[in-house]
């Protein structure tokens, strides 16, 4: 069962929610526990996601237990049955399609100290990597605190994946995002540049 892990900005809480809420490829969906996301966990229940949270250290036993169930239990069973052979097949194609999703979302306040963020990131980049198959960091450029992320973590051993706009460039921040991307972000300081001058 592939496992994509997100490590993400507080900022772009709602966006999260909804990607998540929305996702019909989801098998579970585990929230790394901490004290600032319960109204990131109250979101996502009112959109009917379940989930599980869990503190970070402890999911990769969570994983391990949930790959025995699935290989030792009684479908395994049925499976050796002929009759029961076929489903068997089918429900592990199904299975094999679906994702586990682990979503490390981060104190907002990490901004304010721009070397903390990306210590922060990177730290928990490391921890995730021993049970992802790829990690999606939802984050931007940050001030060009993360954008040497790829090149950094080349020899991670999992995946690495990163917020673009359509010209395949990283974005430059969370009001970038919002906005449509970094092209987008820059006409927008451009047409609003002088209206601080002017009030």
């Amino acid at each position: 069962m592939p496992v994509l892990s997100i490590v993400a900005c507080g900022m772009l809480e709602d966006e999260l929610v909804h990607i998540l809420s929305k996702d019909s490829e989801l098998k579970q969906l585990i929230v790394v526990e901490n004290r600032g996301n319960l109204e990131f966990l109250r979101k996502l229940k009112s959109k009917n996601c379940t989930l599980r949270t869990v503190f970070l250290d402890k999911i990769p036993m969570l994983l391990e237990d949930a790959d025995w169930l699935n290989s030792r239990t009684f479908v395994k069973f049925l499976s050796l049955v002929p009759f029961f052979k076929k489903i068997h097949k089918k429900r592990e194609l199904i299975e094999r399609k679906k994702v586990t999703i682990v979503v490390n979302l981060l104190r907002l306040d990490l901004h304010s100290d721009l070397e903390q963020l990306k210590a922060k990131v990177y730290e928990n980049i490391r921890e995730m990597a021993y049970f992802s198959d790829n990690i999606l960091i939802f984050y931007g450029v940050c001030g060009h605190t993360l954008g040497k992320l790829k090149e950094d973590f080349a020899d991670l051993g999992c995946s690495l994946s990163v917020l673009k706009d359509k010209e395949e460039e990283m974005i430059e921040d969370c009001i970038s995002l919002a906005l449509g991307g970094n092209e987008a972000y820059a006409r927008c300081m451009l047409d609003f540049r002088g209206i601080g001058r002017v009030i």
